[in-house]
């Protein structure tokens, strides 16, 4: 550079620098102390420091002026840009926070969105646990109630049947199911029950219950003369009793003609016992009587002499049967407490109640007598009759009247049934077999 290059530059400096605005009171009182620092200096120092030129110091001056016009400047230029970048960032770092504010703002509503709908689903969720739990409860509760009922079902349907078997003495037809152990065991004795021991009945010199059956004939006379002529058929016939129908005989109200019969009944069968008999209307008898005169005629029988037996109705409707066979025992007399059926045979249970009910009345021998429809009643009668045998010690007298029921009067020995009706003359129920024929049968079978 050249000399008057270098002072081109000085004095282009020295008229940038005057052409430079005021500087700030706080310039311009740093660049005053600077100069009081200078003059200070200069007189302190100017003992012991040389002489400047004139020329020097006007040099000093402008560059010094020159360089602390540039350094204010380059300190103005750094504070507007050390202020803008302040602004900018602080107005960046407010945009970020205004950004990271609405950032977080919009996550929190976000989040608890997020969570409402978590909730909601949890809610449902539970909801829905909850109805499964209690429907399954529900279905829990109904399944154990239905099992109770079917329980009690089954102990109740149990309980019926054994009551049925204790009732008609049934023994089960099944068979008892048994492991391979069980079958290897030695069986046990079953204990059988030995039928009840029988009690006879003697009537006159004839033993109803013991032996063969015993053979009986009806007279049937309805009047004085037709009762003699058939007992003189009996007599030939030689049963081993006689069995006077008194509801045949017209006038056996009145106990003078009665006495007369009885007796003249007597005189001629000699000593066959006399069984006295007055089937009521309601049980197939020939004629209807009032309870009154029922008990007086019985009362009456029981005390003539000519009278081994009687038969009293057990199911008489207008008179206590049990009141009126202890009435003729005290007299001395077996009583036949009897019932019969001329339309029907009943079923087996009916028939077994009706042979428990003659018992409860007292009576010495049961005598029960049925119209069969078919075969089976046959049948079930003399099973029923068979049964009844094992279990009570009164001698029976059963019967299955009309043809299909002859069976039942020639099988006593099977059936147990102690005493049958055969004819010699006329006969008083259907079926009745010639006593001939009967006796012969009898000790056959």
């Amino acid at each position: 550079m050249g000399f008057f290059d270098f002072f081109r530059k000085k004095k282009d400096n020295a008229e940038m620098i005057a052409a430079q605005p005021a500087l700030p009171d706080h310039q311009a009182e740093q660049k005053d102390g600077a100069d009081t620092a200078a003059s200070a200096w200069d007189v302190n120092g100017s003992a012991e420091e040389p002489a400047v030129s004139e020329a020097e110091t006007k040099k000093e001056f402008i560059d010094t002026n020159v360089v602390d016009g540039e350094a204010v400047e380059i300190d103005e230029r750094k504070a507007s840009t050390s202020k803008q970048q302040d602004e900018k960032k602080t107005g960046e770092e407010s945009d970020a926070g205004a950004d990271e504010q609405t950032d977080l703002e919009v996550r929190e509503v976000e989040i608890n969105t997020e969570e409402k709908i978590r909730a909601a689903e949890d809610a449902a969720a539970n909801g829905s646990a909850a109805d499964i739990a209690w429907k399954e409860a529900d279905m829990s509760k109904e399944k154990k109630n239905r099992k109770a009922a079917e329980k009690d079902k089954k102990e109740k349907n149990g309980k019926e049947k054994k009551e049925a078997k204790k009732g008609s003495g049934k023994k089960s037809a099944k068979k008892e199911q048994k492991s391979l152990y069980e079958w290897n065991r030695p069986k046990k004795k079953e204990q059988k029950t030995e039928p009840v021991r029988k009690i006879p009945v003697a009537v006159g010199n004839t033993v109803i219950g013991e032996g063969l059956p015993k053979i009986c004939v009806p007279v049937i006379g309805t009047t004085l003369e037709e009762i003699a002529a058939e007992a003189e058929l009996a007599v030939k016939a030689a049963p081993d009793l006689v069995e006077w129908r008194a509801d045949f005989f017209a006038d056996i109200l009145d106990e003078e003609k009665a006495g007369k019969a009885v007796e003249k009944l007597q005189s001629i069968l000699g000593i066959l016992p006399i069984l006295f008999t007055f089937r009521t209307a309601e049980e197939g008898g020939n004629r209807s009587i009032e309870a009154g005169d029922y008990r007086k005629l019985l009362h009456w029988a029981a005390e003539r002499p000519e009278i081994a037996v009687l038969d009293i109705e057990g199911q008489y409707a207008y008179a206590d049967a049990e009141i009126l066979v202890r009435e003729v025992q005290e007299r001395n007399k077996p009583v036949i407490a009897s019932a019969h059926y001329f339309t029907k045979t009943p079923k087996k249970g009916e028939l077994e109640a009706v042979l428990d009910r003659l018992e409860r009345t007292g009576a010495d021998i049961l005598k029960l007598a049925a119209m069969p429809e078919k075969p089976k009643d046959v049948l079930r009668l003399m099973a029923v009759t068979a049964e009844k045998n094992e279990t009570t010690a009164c001698p029976l007298i059963t019967m299955s009247m009309g043809d299909m029921g002859k069976i039942s009067r020639i099988s006593g020995n099977l059936t147990g049934s102690a005493l049958t009706f055969g004819t010699a003359g006329q006969a008083s129920a259907p079926g009745q077999l010639p006593v001939v024929a009967l006796r012969s049968i009898v000790e056959v079978v």
